[in-house]
């Protein structure tokens, strides 16, 4: 892989920090007095605060697992959306790479599904005109003696697309460890 990808990443990633600290701070100023009418959306200039595949309501596993109230449109419900998305679409549209004319393929050594044991690492290269324009690393890392791993993603979701664009990506999750006894 090149270093003007890598590099490239890291430019977008921390602009991207930037644009959310920012998106965190307005939150609650923004979705109090720059809504729309029906609560779904942000005004202009705020939109790029929003996520491109879902709107203020948030997606169903929001709503069922993280939802405060019956009211998934309240200013608390949209600000804390926000708070966990803030700054998607500039993710998708500025700081994502765009999704059309990209090749791609699976870098020598990467495994299929990662979240499996023996758990490893998938690299999808994405290529236009034969150069390397982007990349999705999925590393995931068994805990030792606990029913968990650490899953870490960098690069550019390159297996979701929303707008013709892949999101820029950088996250460190802790998750339950499949069942692979049954």
């Amino acid at each position: 892989m090149s270093w003007g990808v890598v590099l490239k990443w890291l430019a977008s990633l921390v602009g991207h920090a930037l644009a959310k600290g920012l998106a965190m701070l307005l939150a609650p100023l923004v979705c109090a007095f720059a809504a729309t009418s029906d609560r779904r959306h942000l005004c202009e200039p705020w939109r790029w605060m929003e996520t491109l595949d879902w709107d203020m309501a948030g997606d169903p596993p929001w709503r069922e697992h993280r939802l405060v109230g019956d009211d998934p449109l309240s200013w608390w419900n949209r600000t804390r959306w926000i708070w966990r998305n803030g700054a998607q679409a500039l993710s998708y549209r500025r700081f994502g790479t765009k999704a059309i004319g990209l090749t791609y393929r699976l870098a020598p050594g990467s495994v299929d599904d990662p979240d499996r044991p023996p758990y490893g690492e998938k690299l999808t290269l994405a290529e236009r005109g034969g150069r390397i324009v982007a990349y999705y690393r999925n590393r995931c890392i068994a805990i030792p003696g606990a029913r968990r791993y650490l899953q870490i993603q960098t690069g550019w979701k390159l297996n979701y697309t929303v707008a013709g664009h892949h999101k820029l990506i950088c996250s460190v999750r802790l998750r339950t460890a499949p069942d692979t006894t049954l």
